[in-house]
């Protein structure tokens, strides 16, 4: 998934909220956050794109929400989530490394980005509707400096 976003340079957020649309328990896994990363353009060095910290490992319990030690700021029903955990299990393998943020619910993942120069940005991602336990699909609402600059709902559980 890709959108645009339009930017001053300096400090900014990237927000991922869940809007839940359809009610009941609904999750979304994201993973693999693009931005222009040139030295000219993104200085990423406190943005997580994979959500590989903290390792969690693999397996059923290999989930936690609002986690520390992250880059990210989760809140409410949002977290990270290990291949083949409770909540991955239906799902295929993230796309990068072993981790997919989540959001769940209206919960959400906020990170800083700092933008070294002013433009018209692409964020892309990779994003999944959860394979099992979903009420009908989660909606995800993204946002820069709290501002919405699109939503997006996954058409099923592949990345």
């Amino acid at each position: 998934y890709s959108t645009v976003a339009n930017v001053s340079a300096g400090l900014h957020t990237l927000t991922f909220s869940g809007l839940n649309r359809l009610d009941g328990d609904n999750t979304v896994f994201i993973d693999h956050i693009d931005l222009p990363t040139s030295s000219a353009v993104v200085d990423f060095t406190s943005v997580e794109p994979k959500f590989e910290s903290p390792n969690l490992g693999i397996g059923l319990g290999a989930f936690v929400y609002n986690p520390t030690g992250t880059p990210t700021t989760f809140s409410g029903t949002a977290g990270i989530a290990g291949n083949a955990s409770a909540f991955t299990s239906g799902n295929s393998n993230a796309p990068e490394g072993t981790q997919v943020a989540f959001v769940q619910g209206t919960g959400s993942g906020t990170q800083t980005v700092v933008f070294l120069t002013s433009g018209t940005f692409i964020l892309s991602f990779d994003a999944a509707q959860r394979a099992s336990g979903n009420s009908g699909g989660q909606a995800l609402q993204i946002l820069v400096d709290g501002h919405a600059i699109d939503a997006i709902t996954p058409v099923g559980n592949p990345y």
